[in-house]
């Protein structure tokens, strides 16, 4: 809440980050049928295999979450760095700090592994496919962001 008063994050991201929360929610809450594809013991949106053995829901989620992540990020940062025109510098910071915030994320998950006996994270397989669809997400966003409009931001009112 304390971020979103200094920054006042668009209405767009606001939601795109509720949607992700929402999804999130799903995914470890909505059971799936046994015979639909899933991974492990625990048959949840999170397990679903979209396309077996290449794409799973989790995969989707962690893309769309740390895009929304790195959108997040740039608007946050946008008006603190000092940049070009391009905006080239507040992309790659936002990009870099979603990230971030992945890593942060599979540390939580790694450390919940150790405290409870089933929390269906999944082992180092999963942890690298998710680190890589969260900087798939962030790229995209990336590009996005920069061949979208910039979002104009009034530095008076940050003051």
């Amino acid at each position: 809440m304390n971020i979103h008063k200094r920054v006042q994050f668009s209405t767009g991201i606001l939601w795109c980050l509720s949607a992700w929360g929402l999804m999130h929610m799903m995914g470890g809450l909505i059971a799936i049928p046994l015979s639909w594809p899933h991974e492990g013991d625990h048959a949840v949106l999170y397990s679903l295999w979209l396309i077996p053995d290449y794409l799973k829901y989790d995969q989707i989620i962690h893309g769309y979450g740390f895009g929304v992540g790195t959108w997040a990020c740039w608007q946050a940062l946008s008006p603190i760095v000092v940049s070009s025109k391009e905006h080239l510098s507040e992309i790659i910071l936002a990009v870099l700090a979603a990230n971030g915030l992945g890593a942060a994320n599979e540390i939580i998950e790694f450390f919940a592994t150790l405290v409870l006996p089933s929390t269906n994270v999944g082992g180092y397989i999963n942890t690298g496919w998710d680190l890589v669809f969260n900087l798939l997400g962030s790229l995209v966003a990336a590009v996005i962001i920069w061949f979208g409009k910039p979002i104009e931001i009034d530095l008076k009112k940050r003051g």
